[in-house]
């Protein structure tokens, strides 16, 4: 899909939103890096539910999953699913912001949440570059599946795991990633299986020495 095509809404949809002048979009983004959009359009009387209906069919096909269009009398909700951040925009992506510090790409232009971090080849942590279409809307916010440590000055962060789109531009957002926890859960398991499996064997091989002695004696 080429860039240049409108992300979330296509391109009649965005002059259908310049017209109304206003709407939300809202993206969660899943730890495995798919996710949910969910776009708010205001009635206007310039346009209808199936025609934002056909214009997203028409620009993002496959790409995305679900697509469900509603409308009353007031607004028009529409929501999908993606299973790659990159099936809305080619150029955005979600990378380990540790390859980031190897590209040697500039993050110190970055607003830090903590003062004191500090950027190295081994840090964990994912870096998001969000799609660009994402500014179409008055009300743009990002839901992330760990805790933001920094992001471009186009953003605010009005949660810890929560930022609202504030102008245009590129939007990068590192945030945390709970794959230590995981990693410590794993071996833990492995400590308690193996701990588990050890405790059996053991207690196997009593009972077969046990077995063993009381057919000697009786032998004897």
């Amino acid at each position: 899909m080429n860039f240049k095509k409108v992300i979330f809404i296509g391109v009649m949809v965005v002059a259908m939103l310049v017209i109304s002048g206003c709407g939300q979009a809202i993206i969660d983004i899943n730890k495995d890096g798919s996710g949910e959009v969910k776009q708010v359009i205001p009635q206007t009387g310039f346009f209808s539910a199936e025609d934002i209906e056909r214009e997203i069919e028409r620009e993002l096909g496959d790409e995305v999953n679900g697509l469900r269009v509603r409308s009353n009398n007031e607004e028009i909700e529409v929501t999908f699913s993606f299973s790659n951040i990159s099936d809305l925009d080619d150029r955005a992506y979600i990378v380990p912001v540790a390859d980031y510090v190897v590209a040697g790409q500039n993050l110190d232009g970055l607003i830090q949440v903590d003062e004191d971090l500090e950027w190295s080849e081994t840090m964990e942590g994912l870096a998001l570059r969000a799609p660009s279409g994402l500014l179409e809307s008055d009300e743009t916010i990002i839901h992330l599946p760990g805790n933001v440590i920094a992001h471009s000055s186009n953003v605010v962060l009005t949660d810890s795991d929560v930022v609202e789109v504030s102008y245009s531009g590129e939007i990068i957002i590192v945030y945390e990633t709970n794959s230590s926890m995981a990693i410590v859960w794993i071996g833990l398991l492995i400590l308690i299986a193996g701990g588990a499996g050890g405790y059996f064997y053991m207690k196997k091989k009593q009972t077969s020495t046990e077995t063993k002695e009381e057919e000697g004696e009786i032998s004897a």
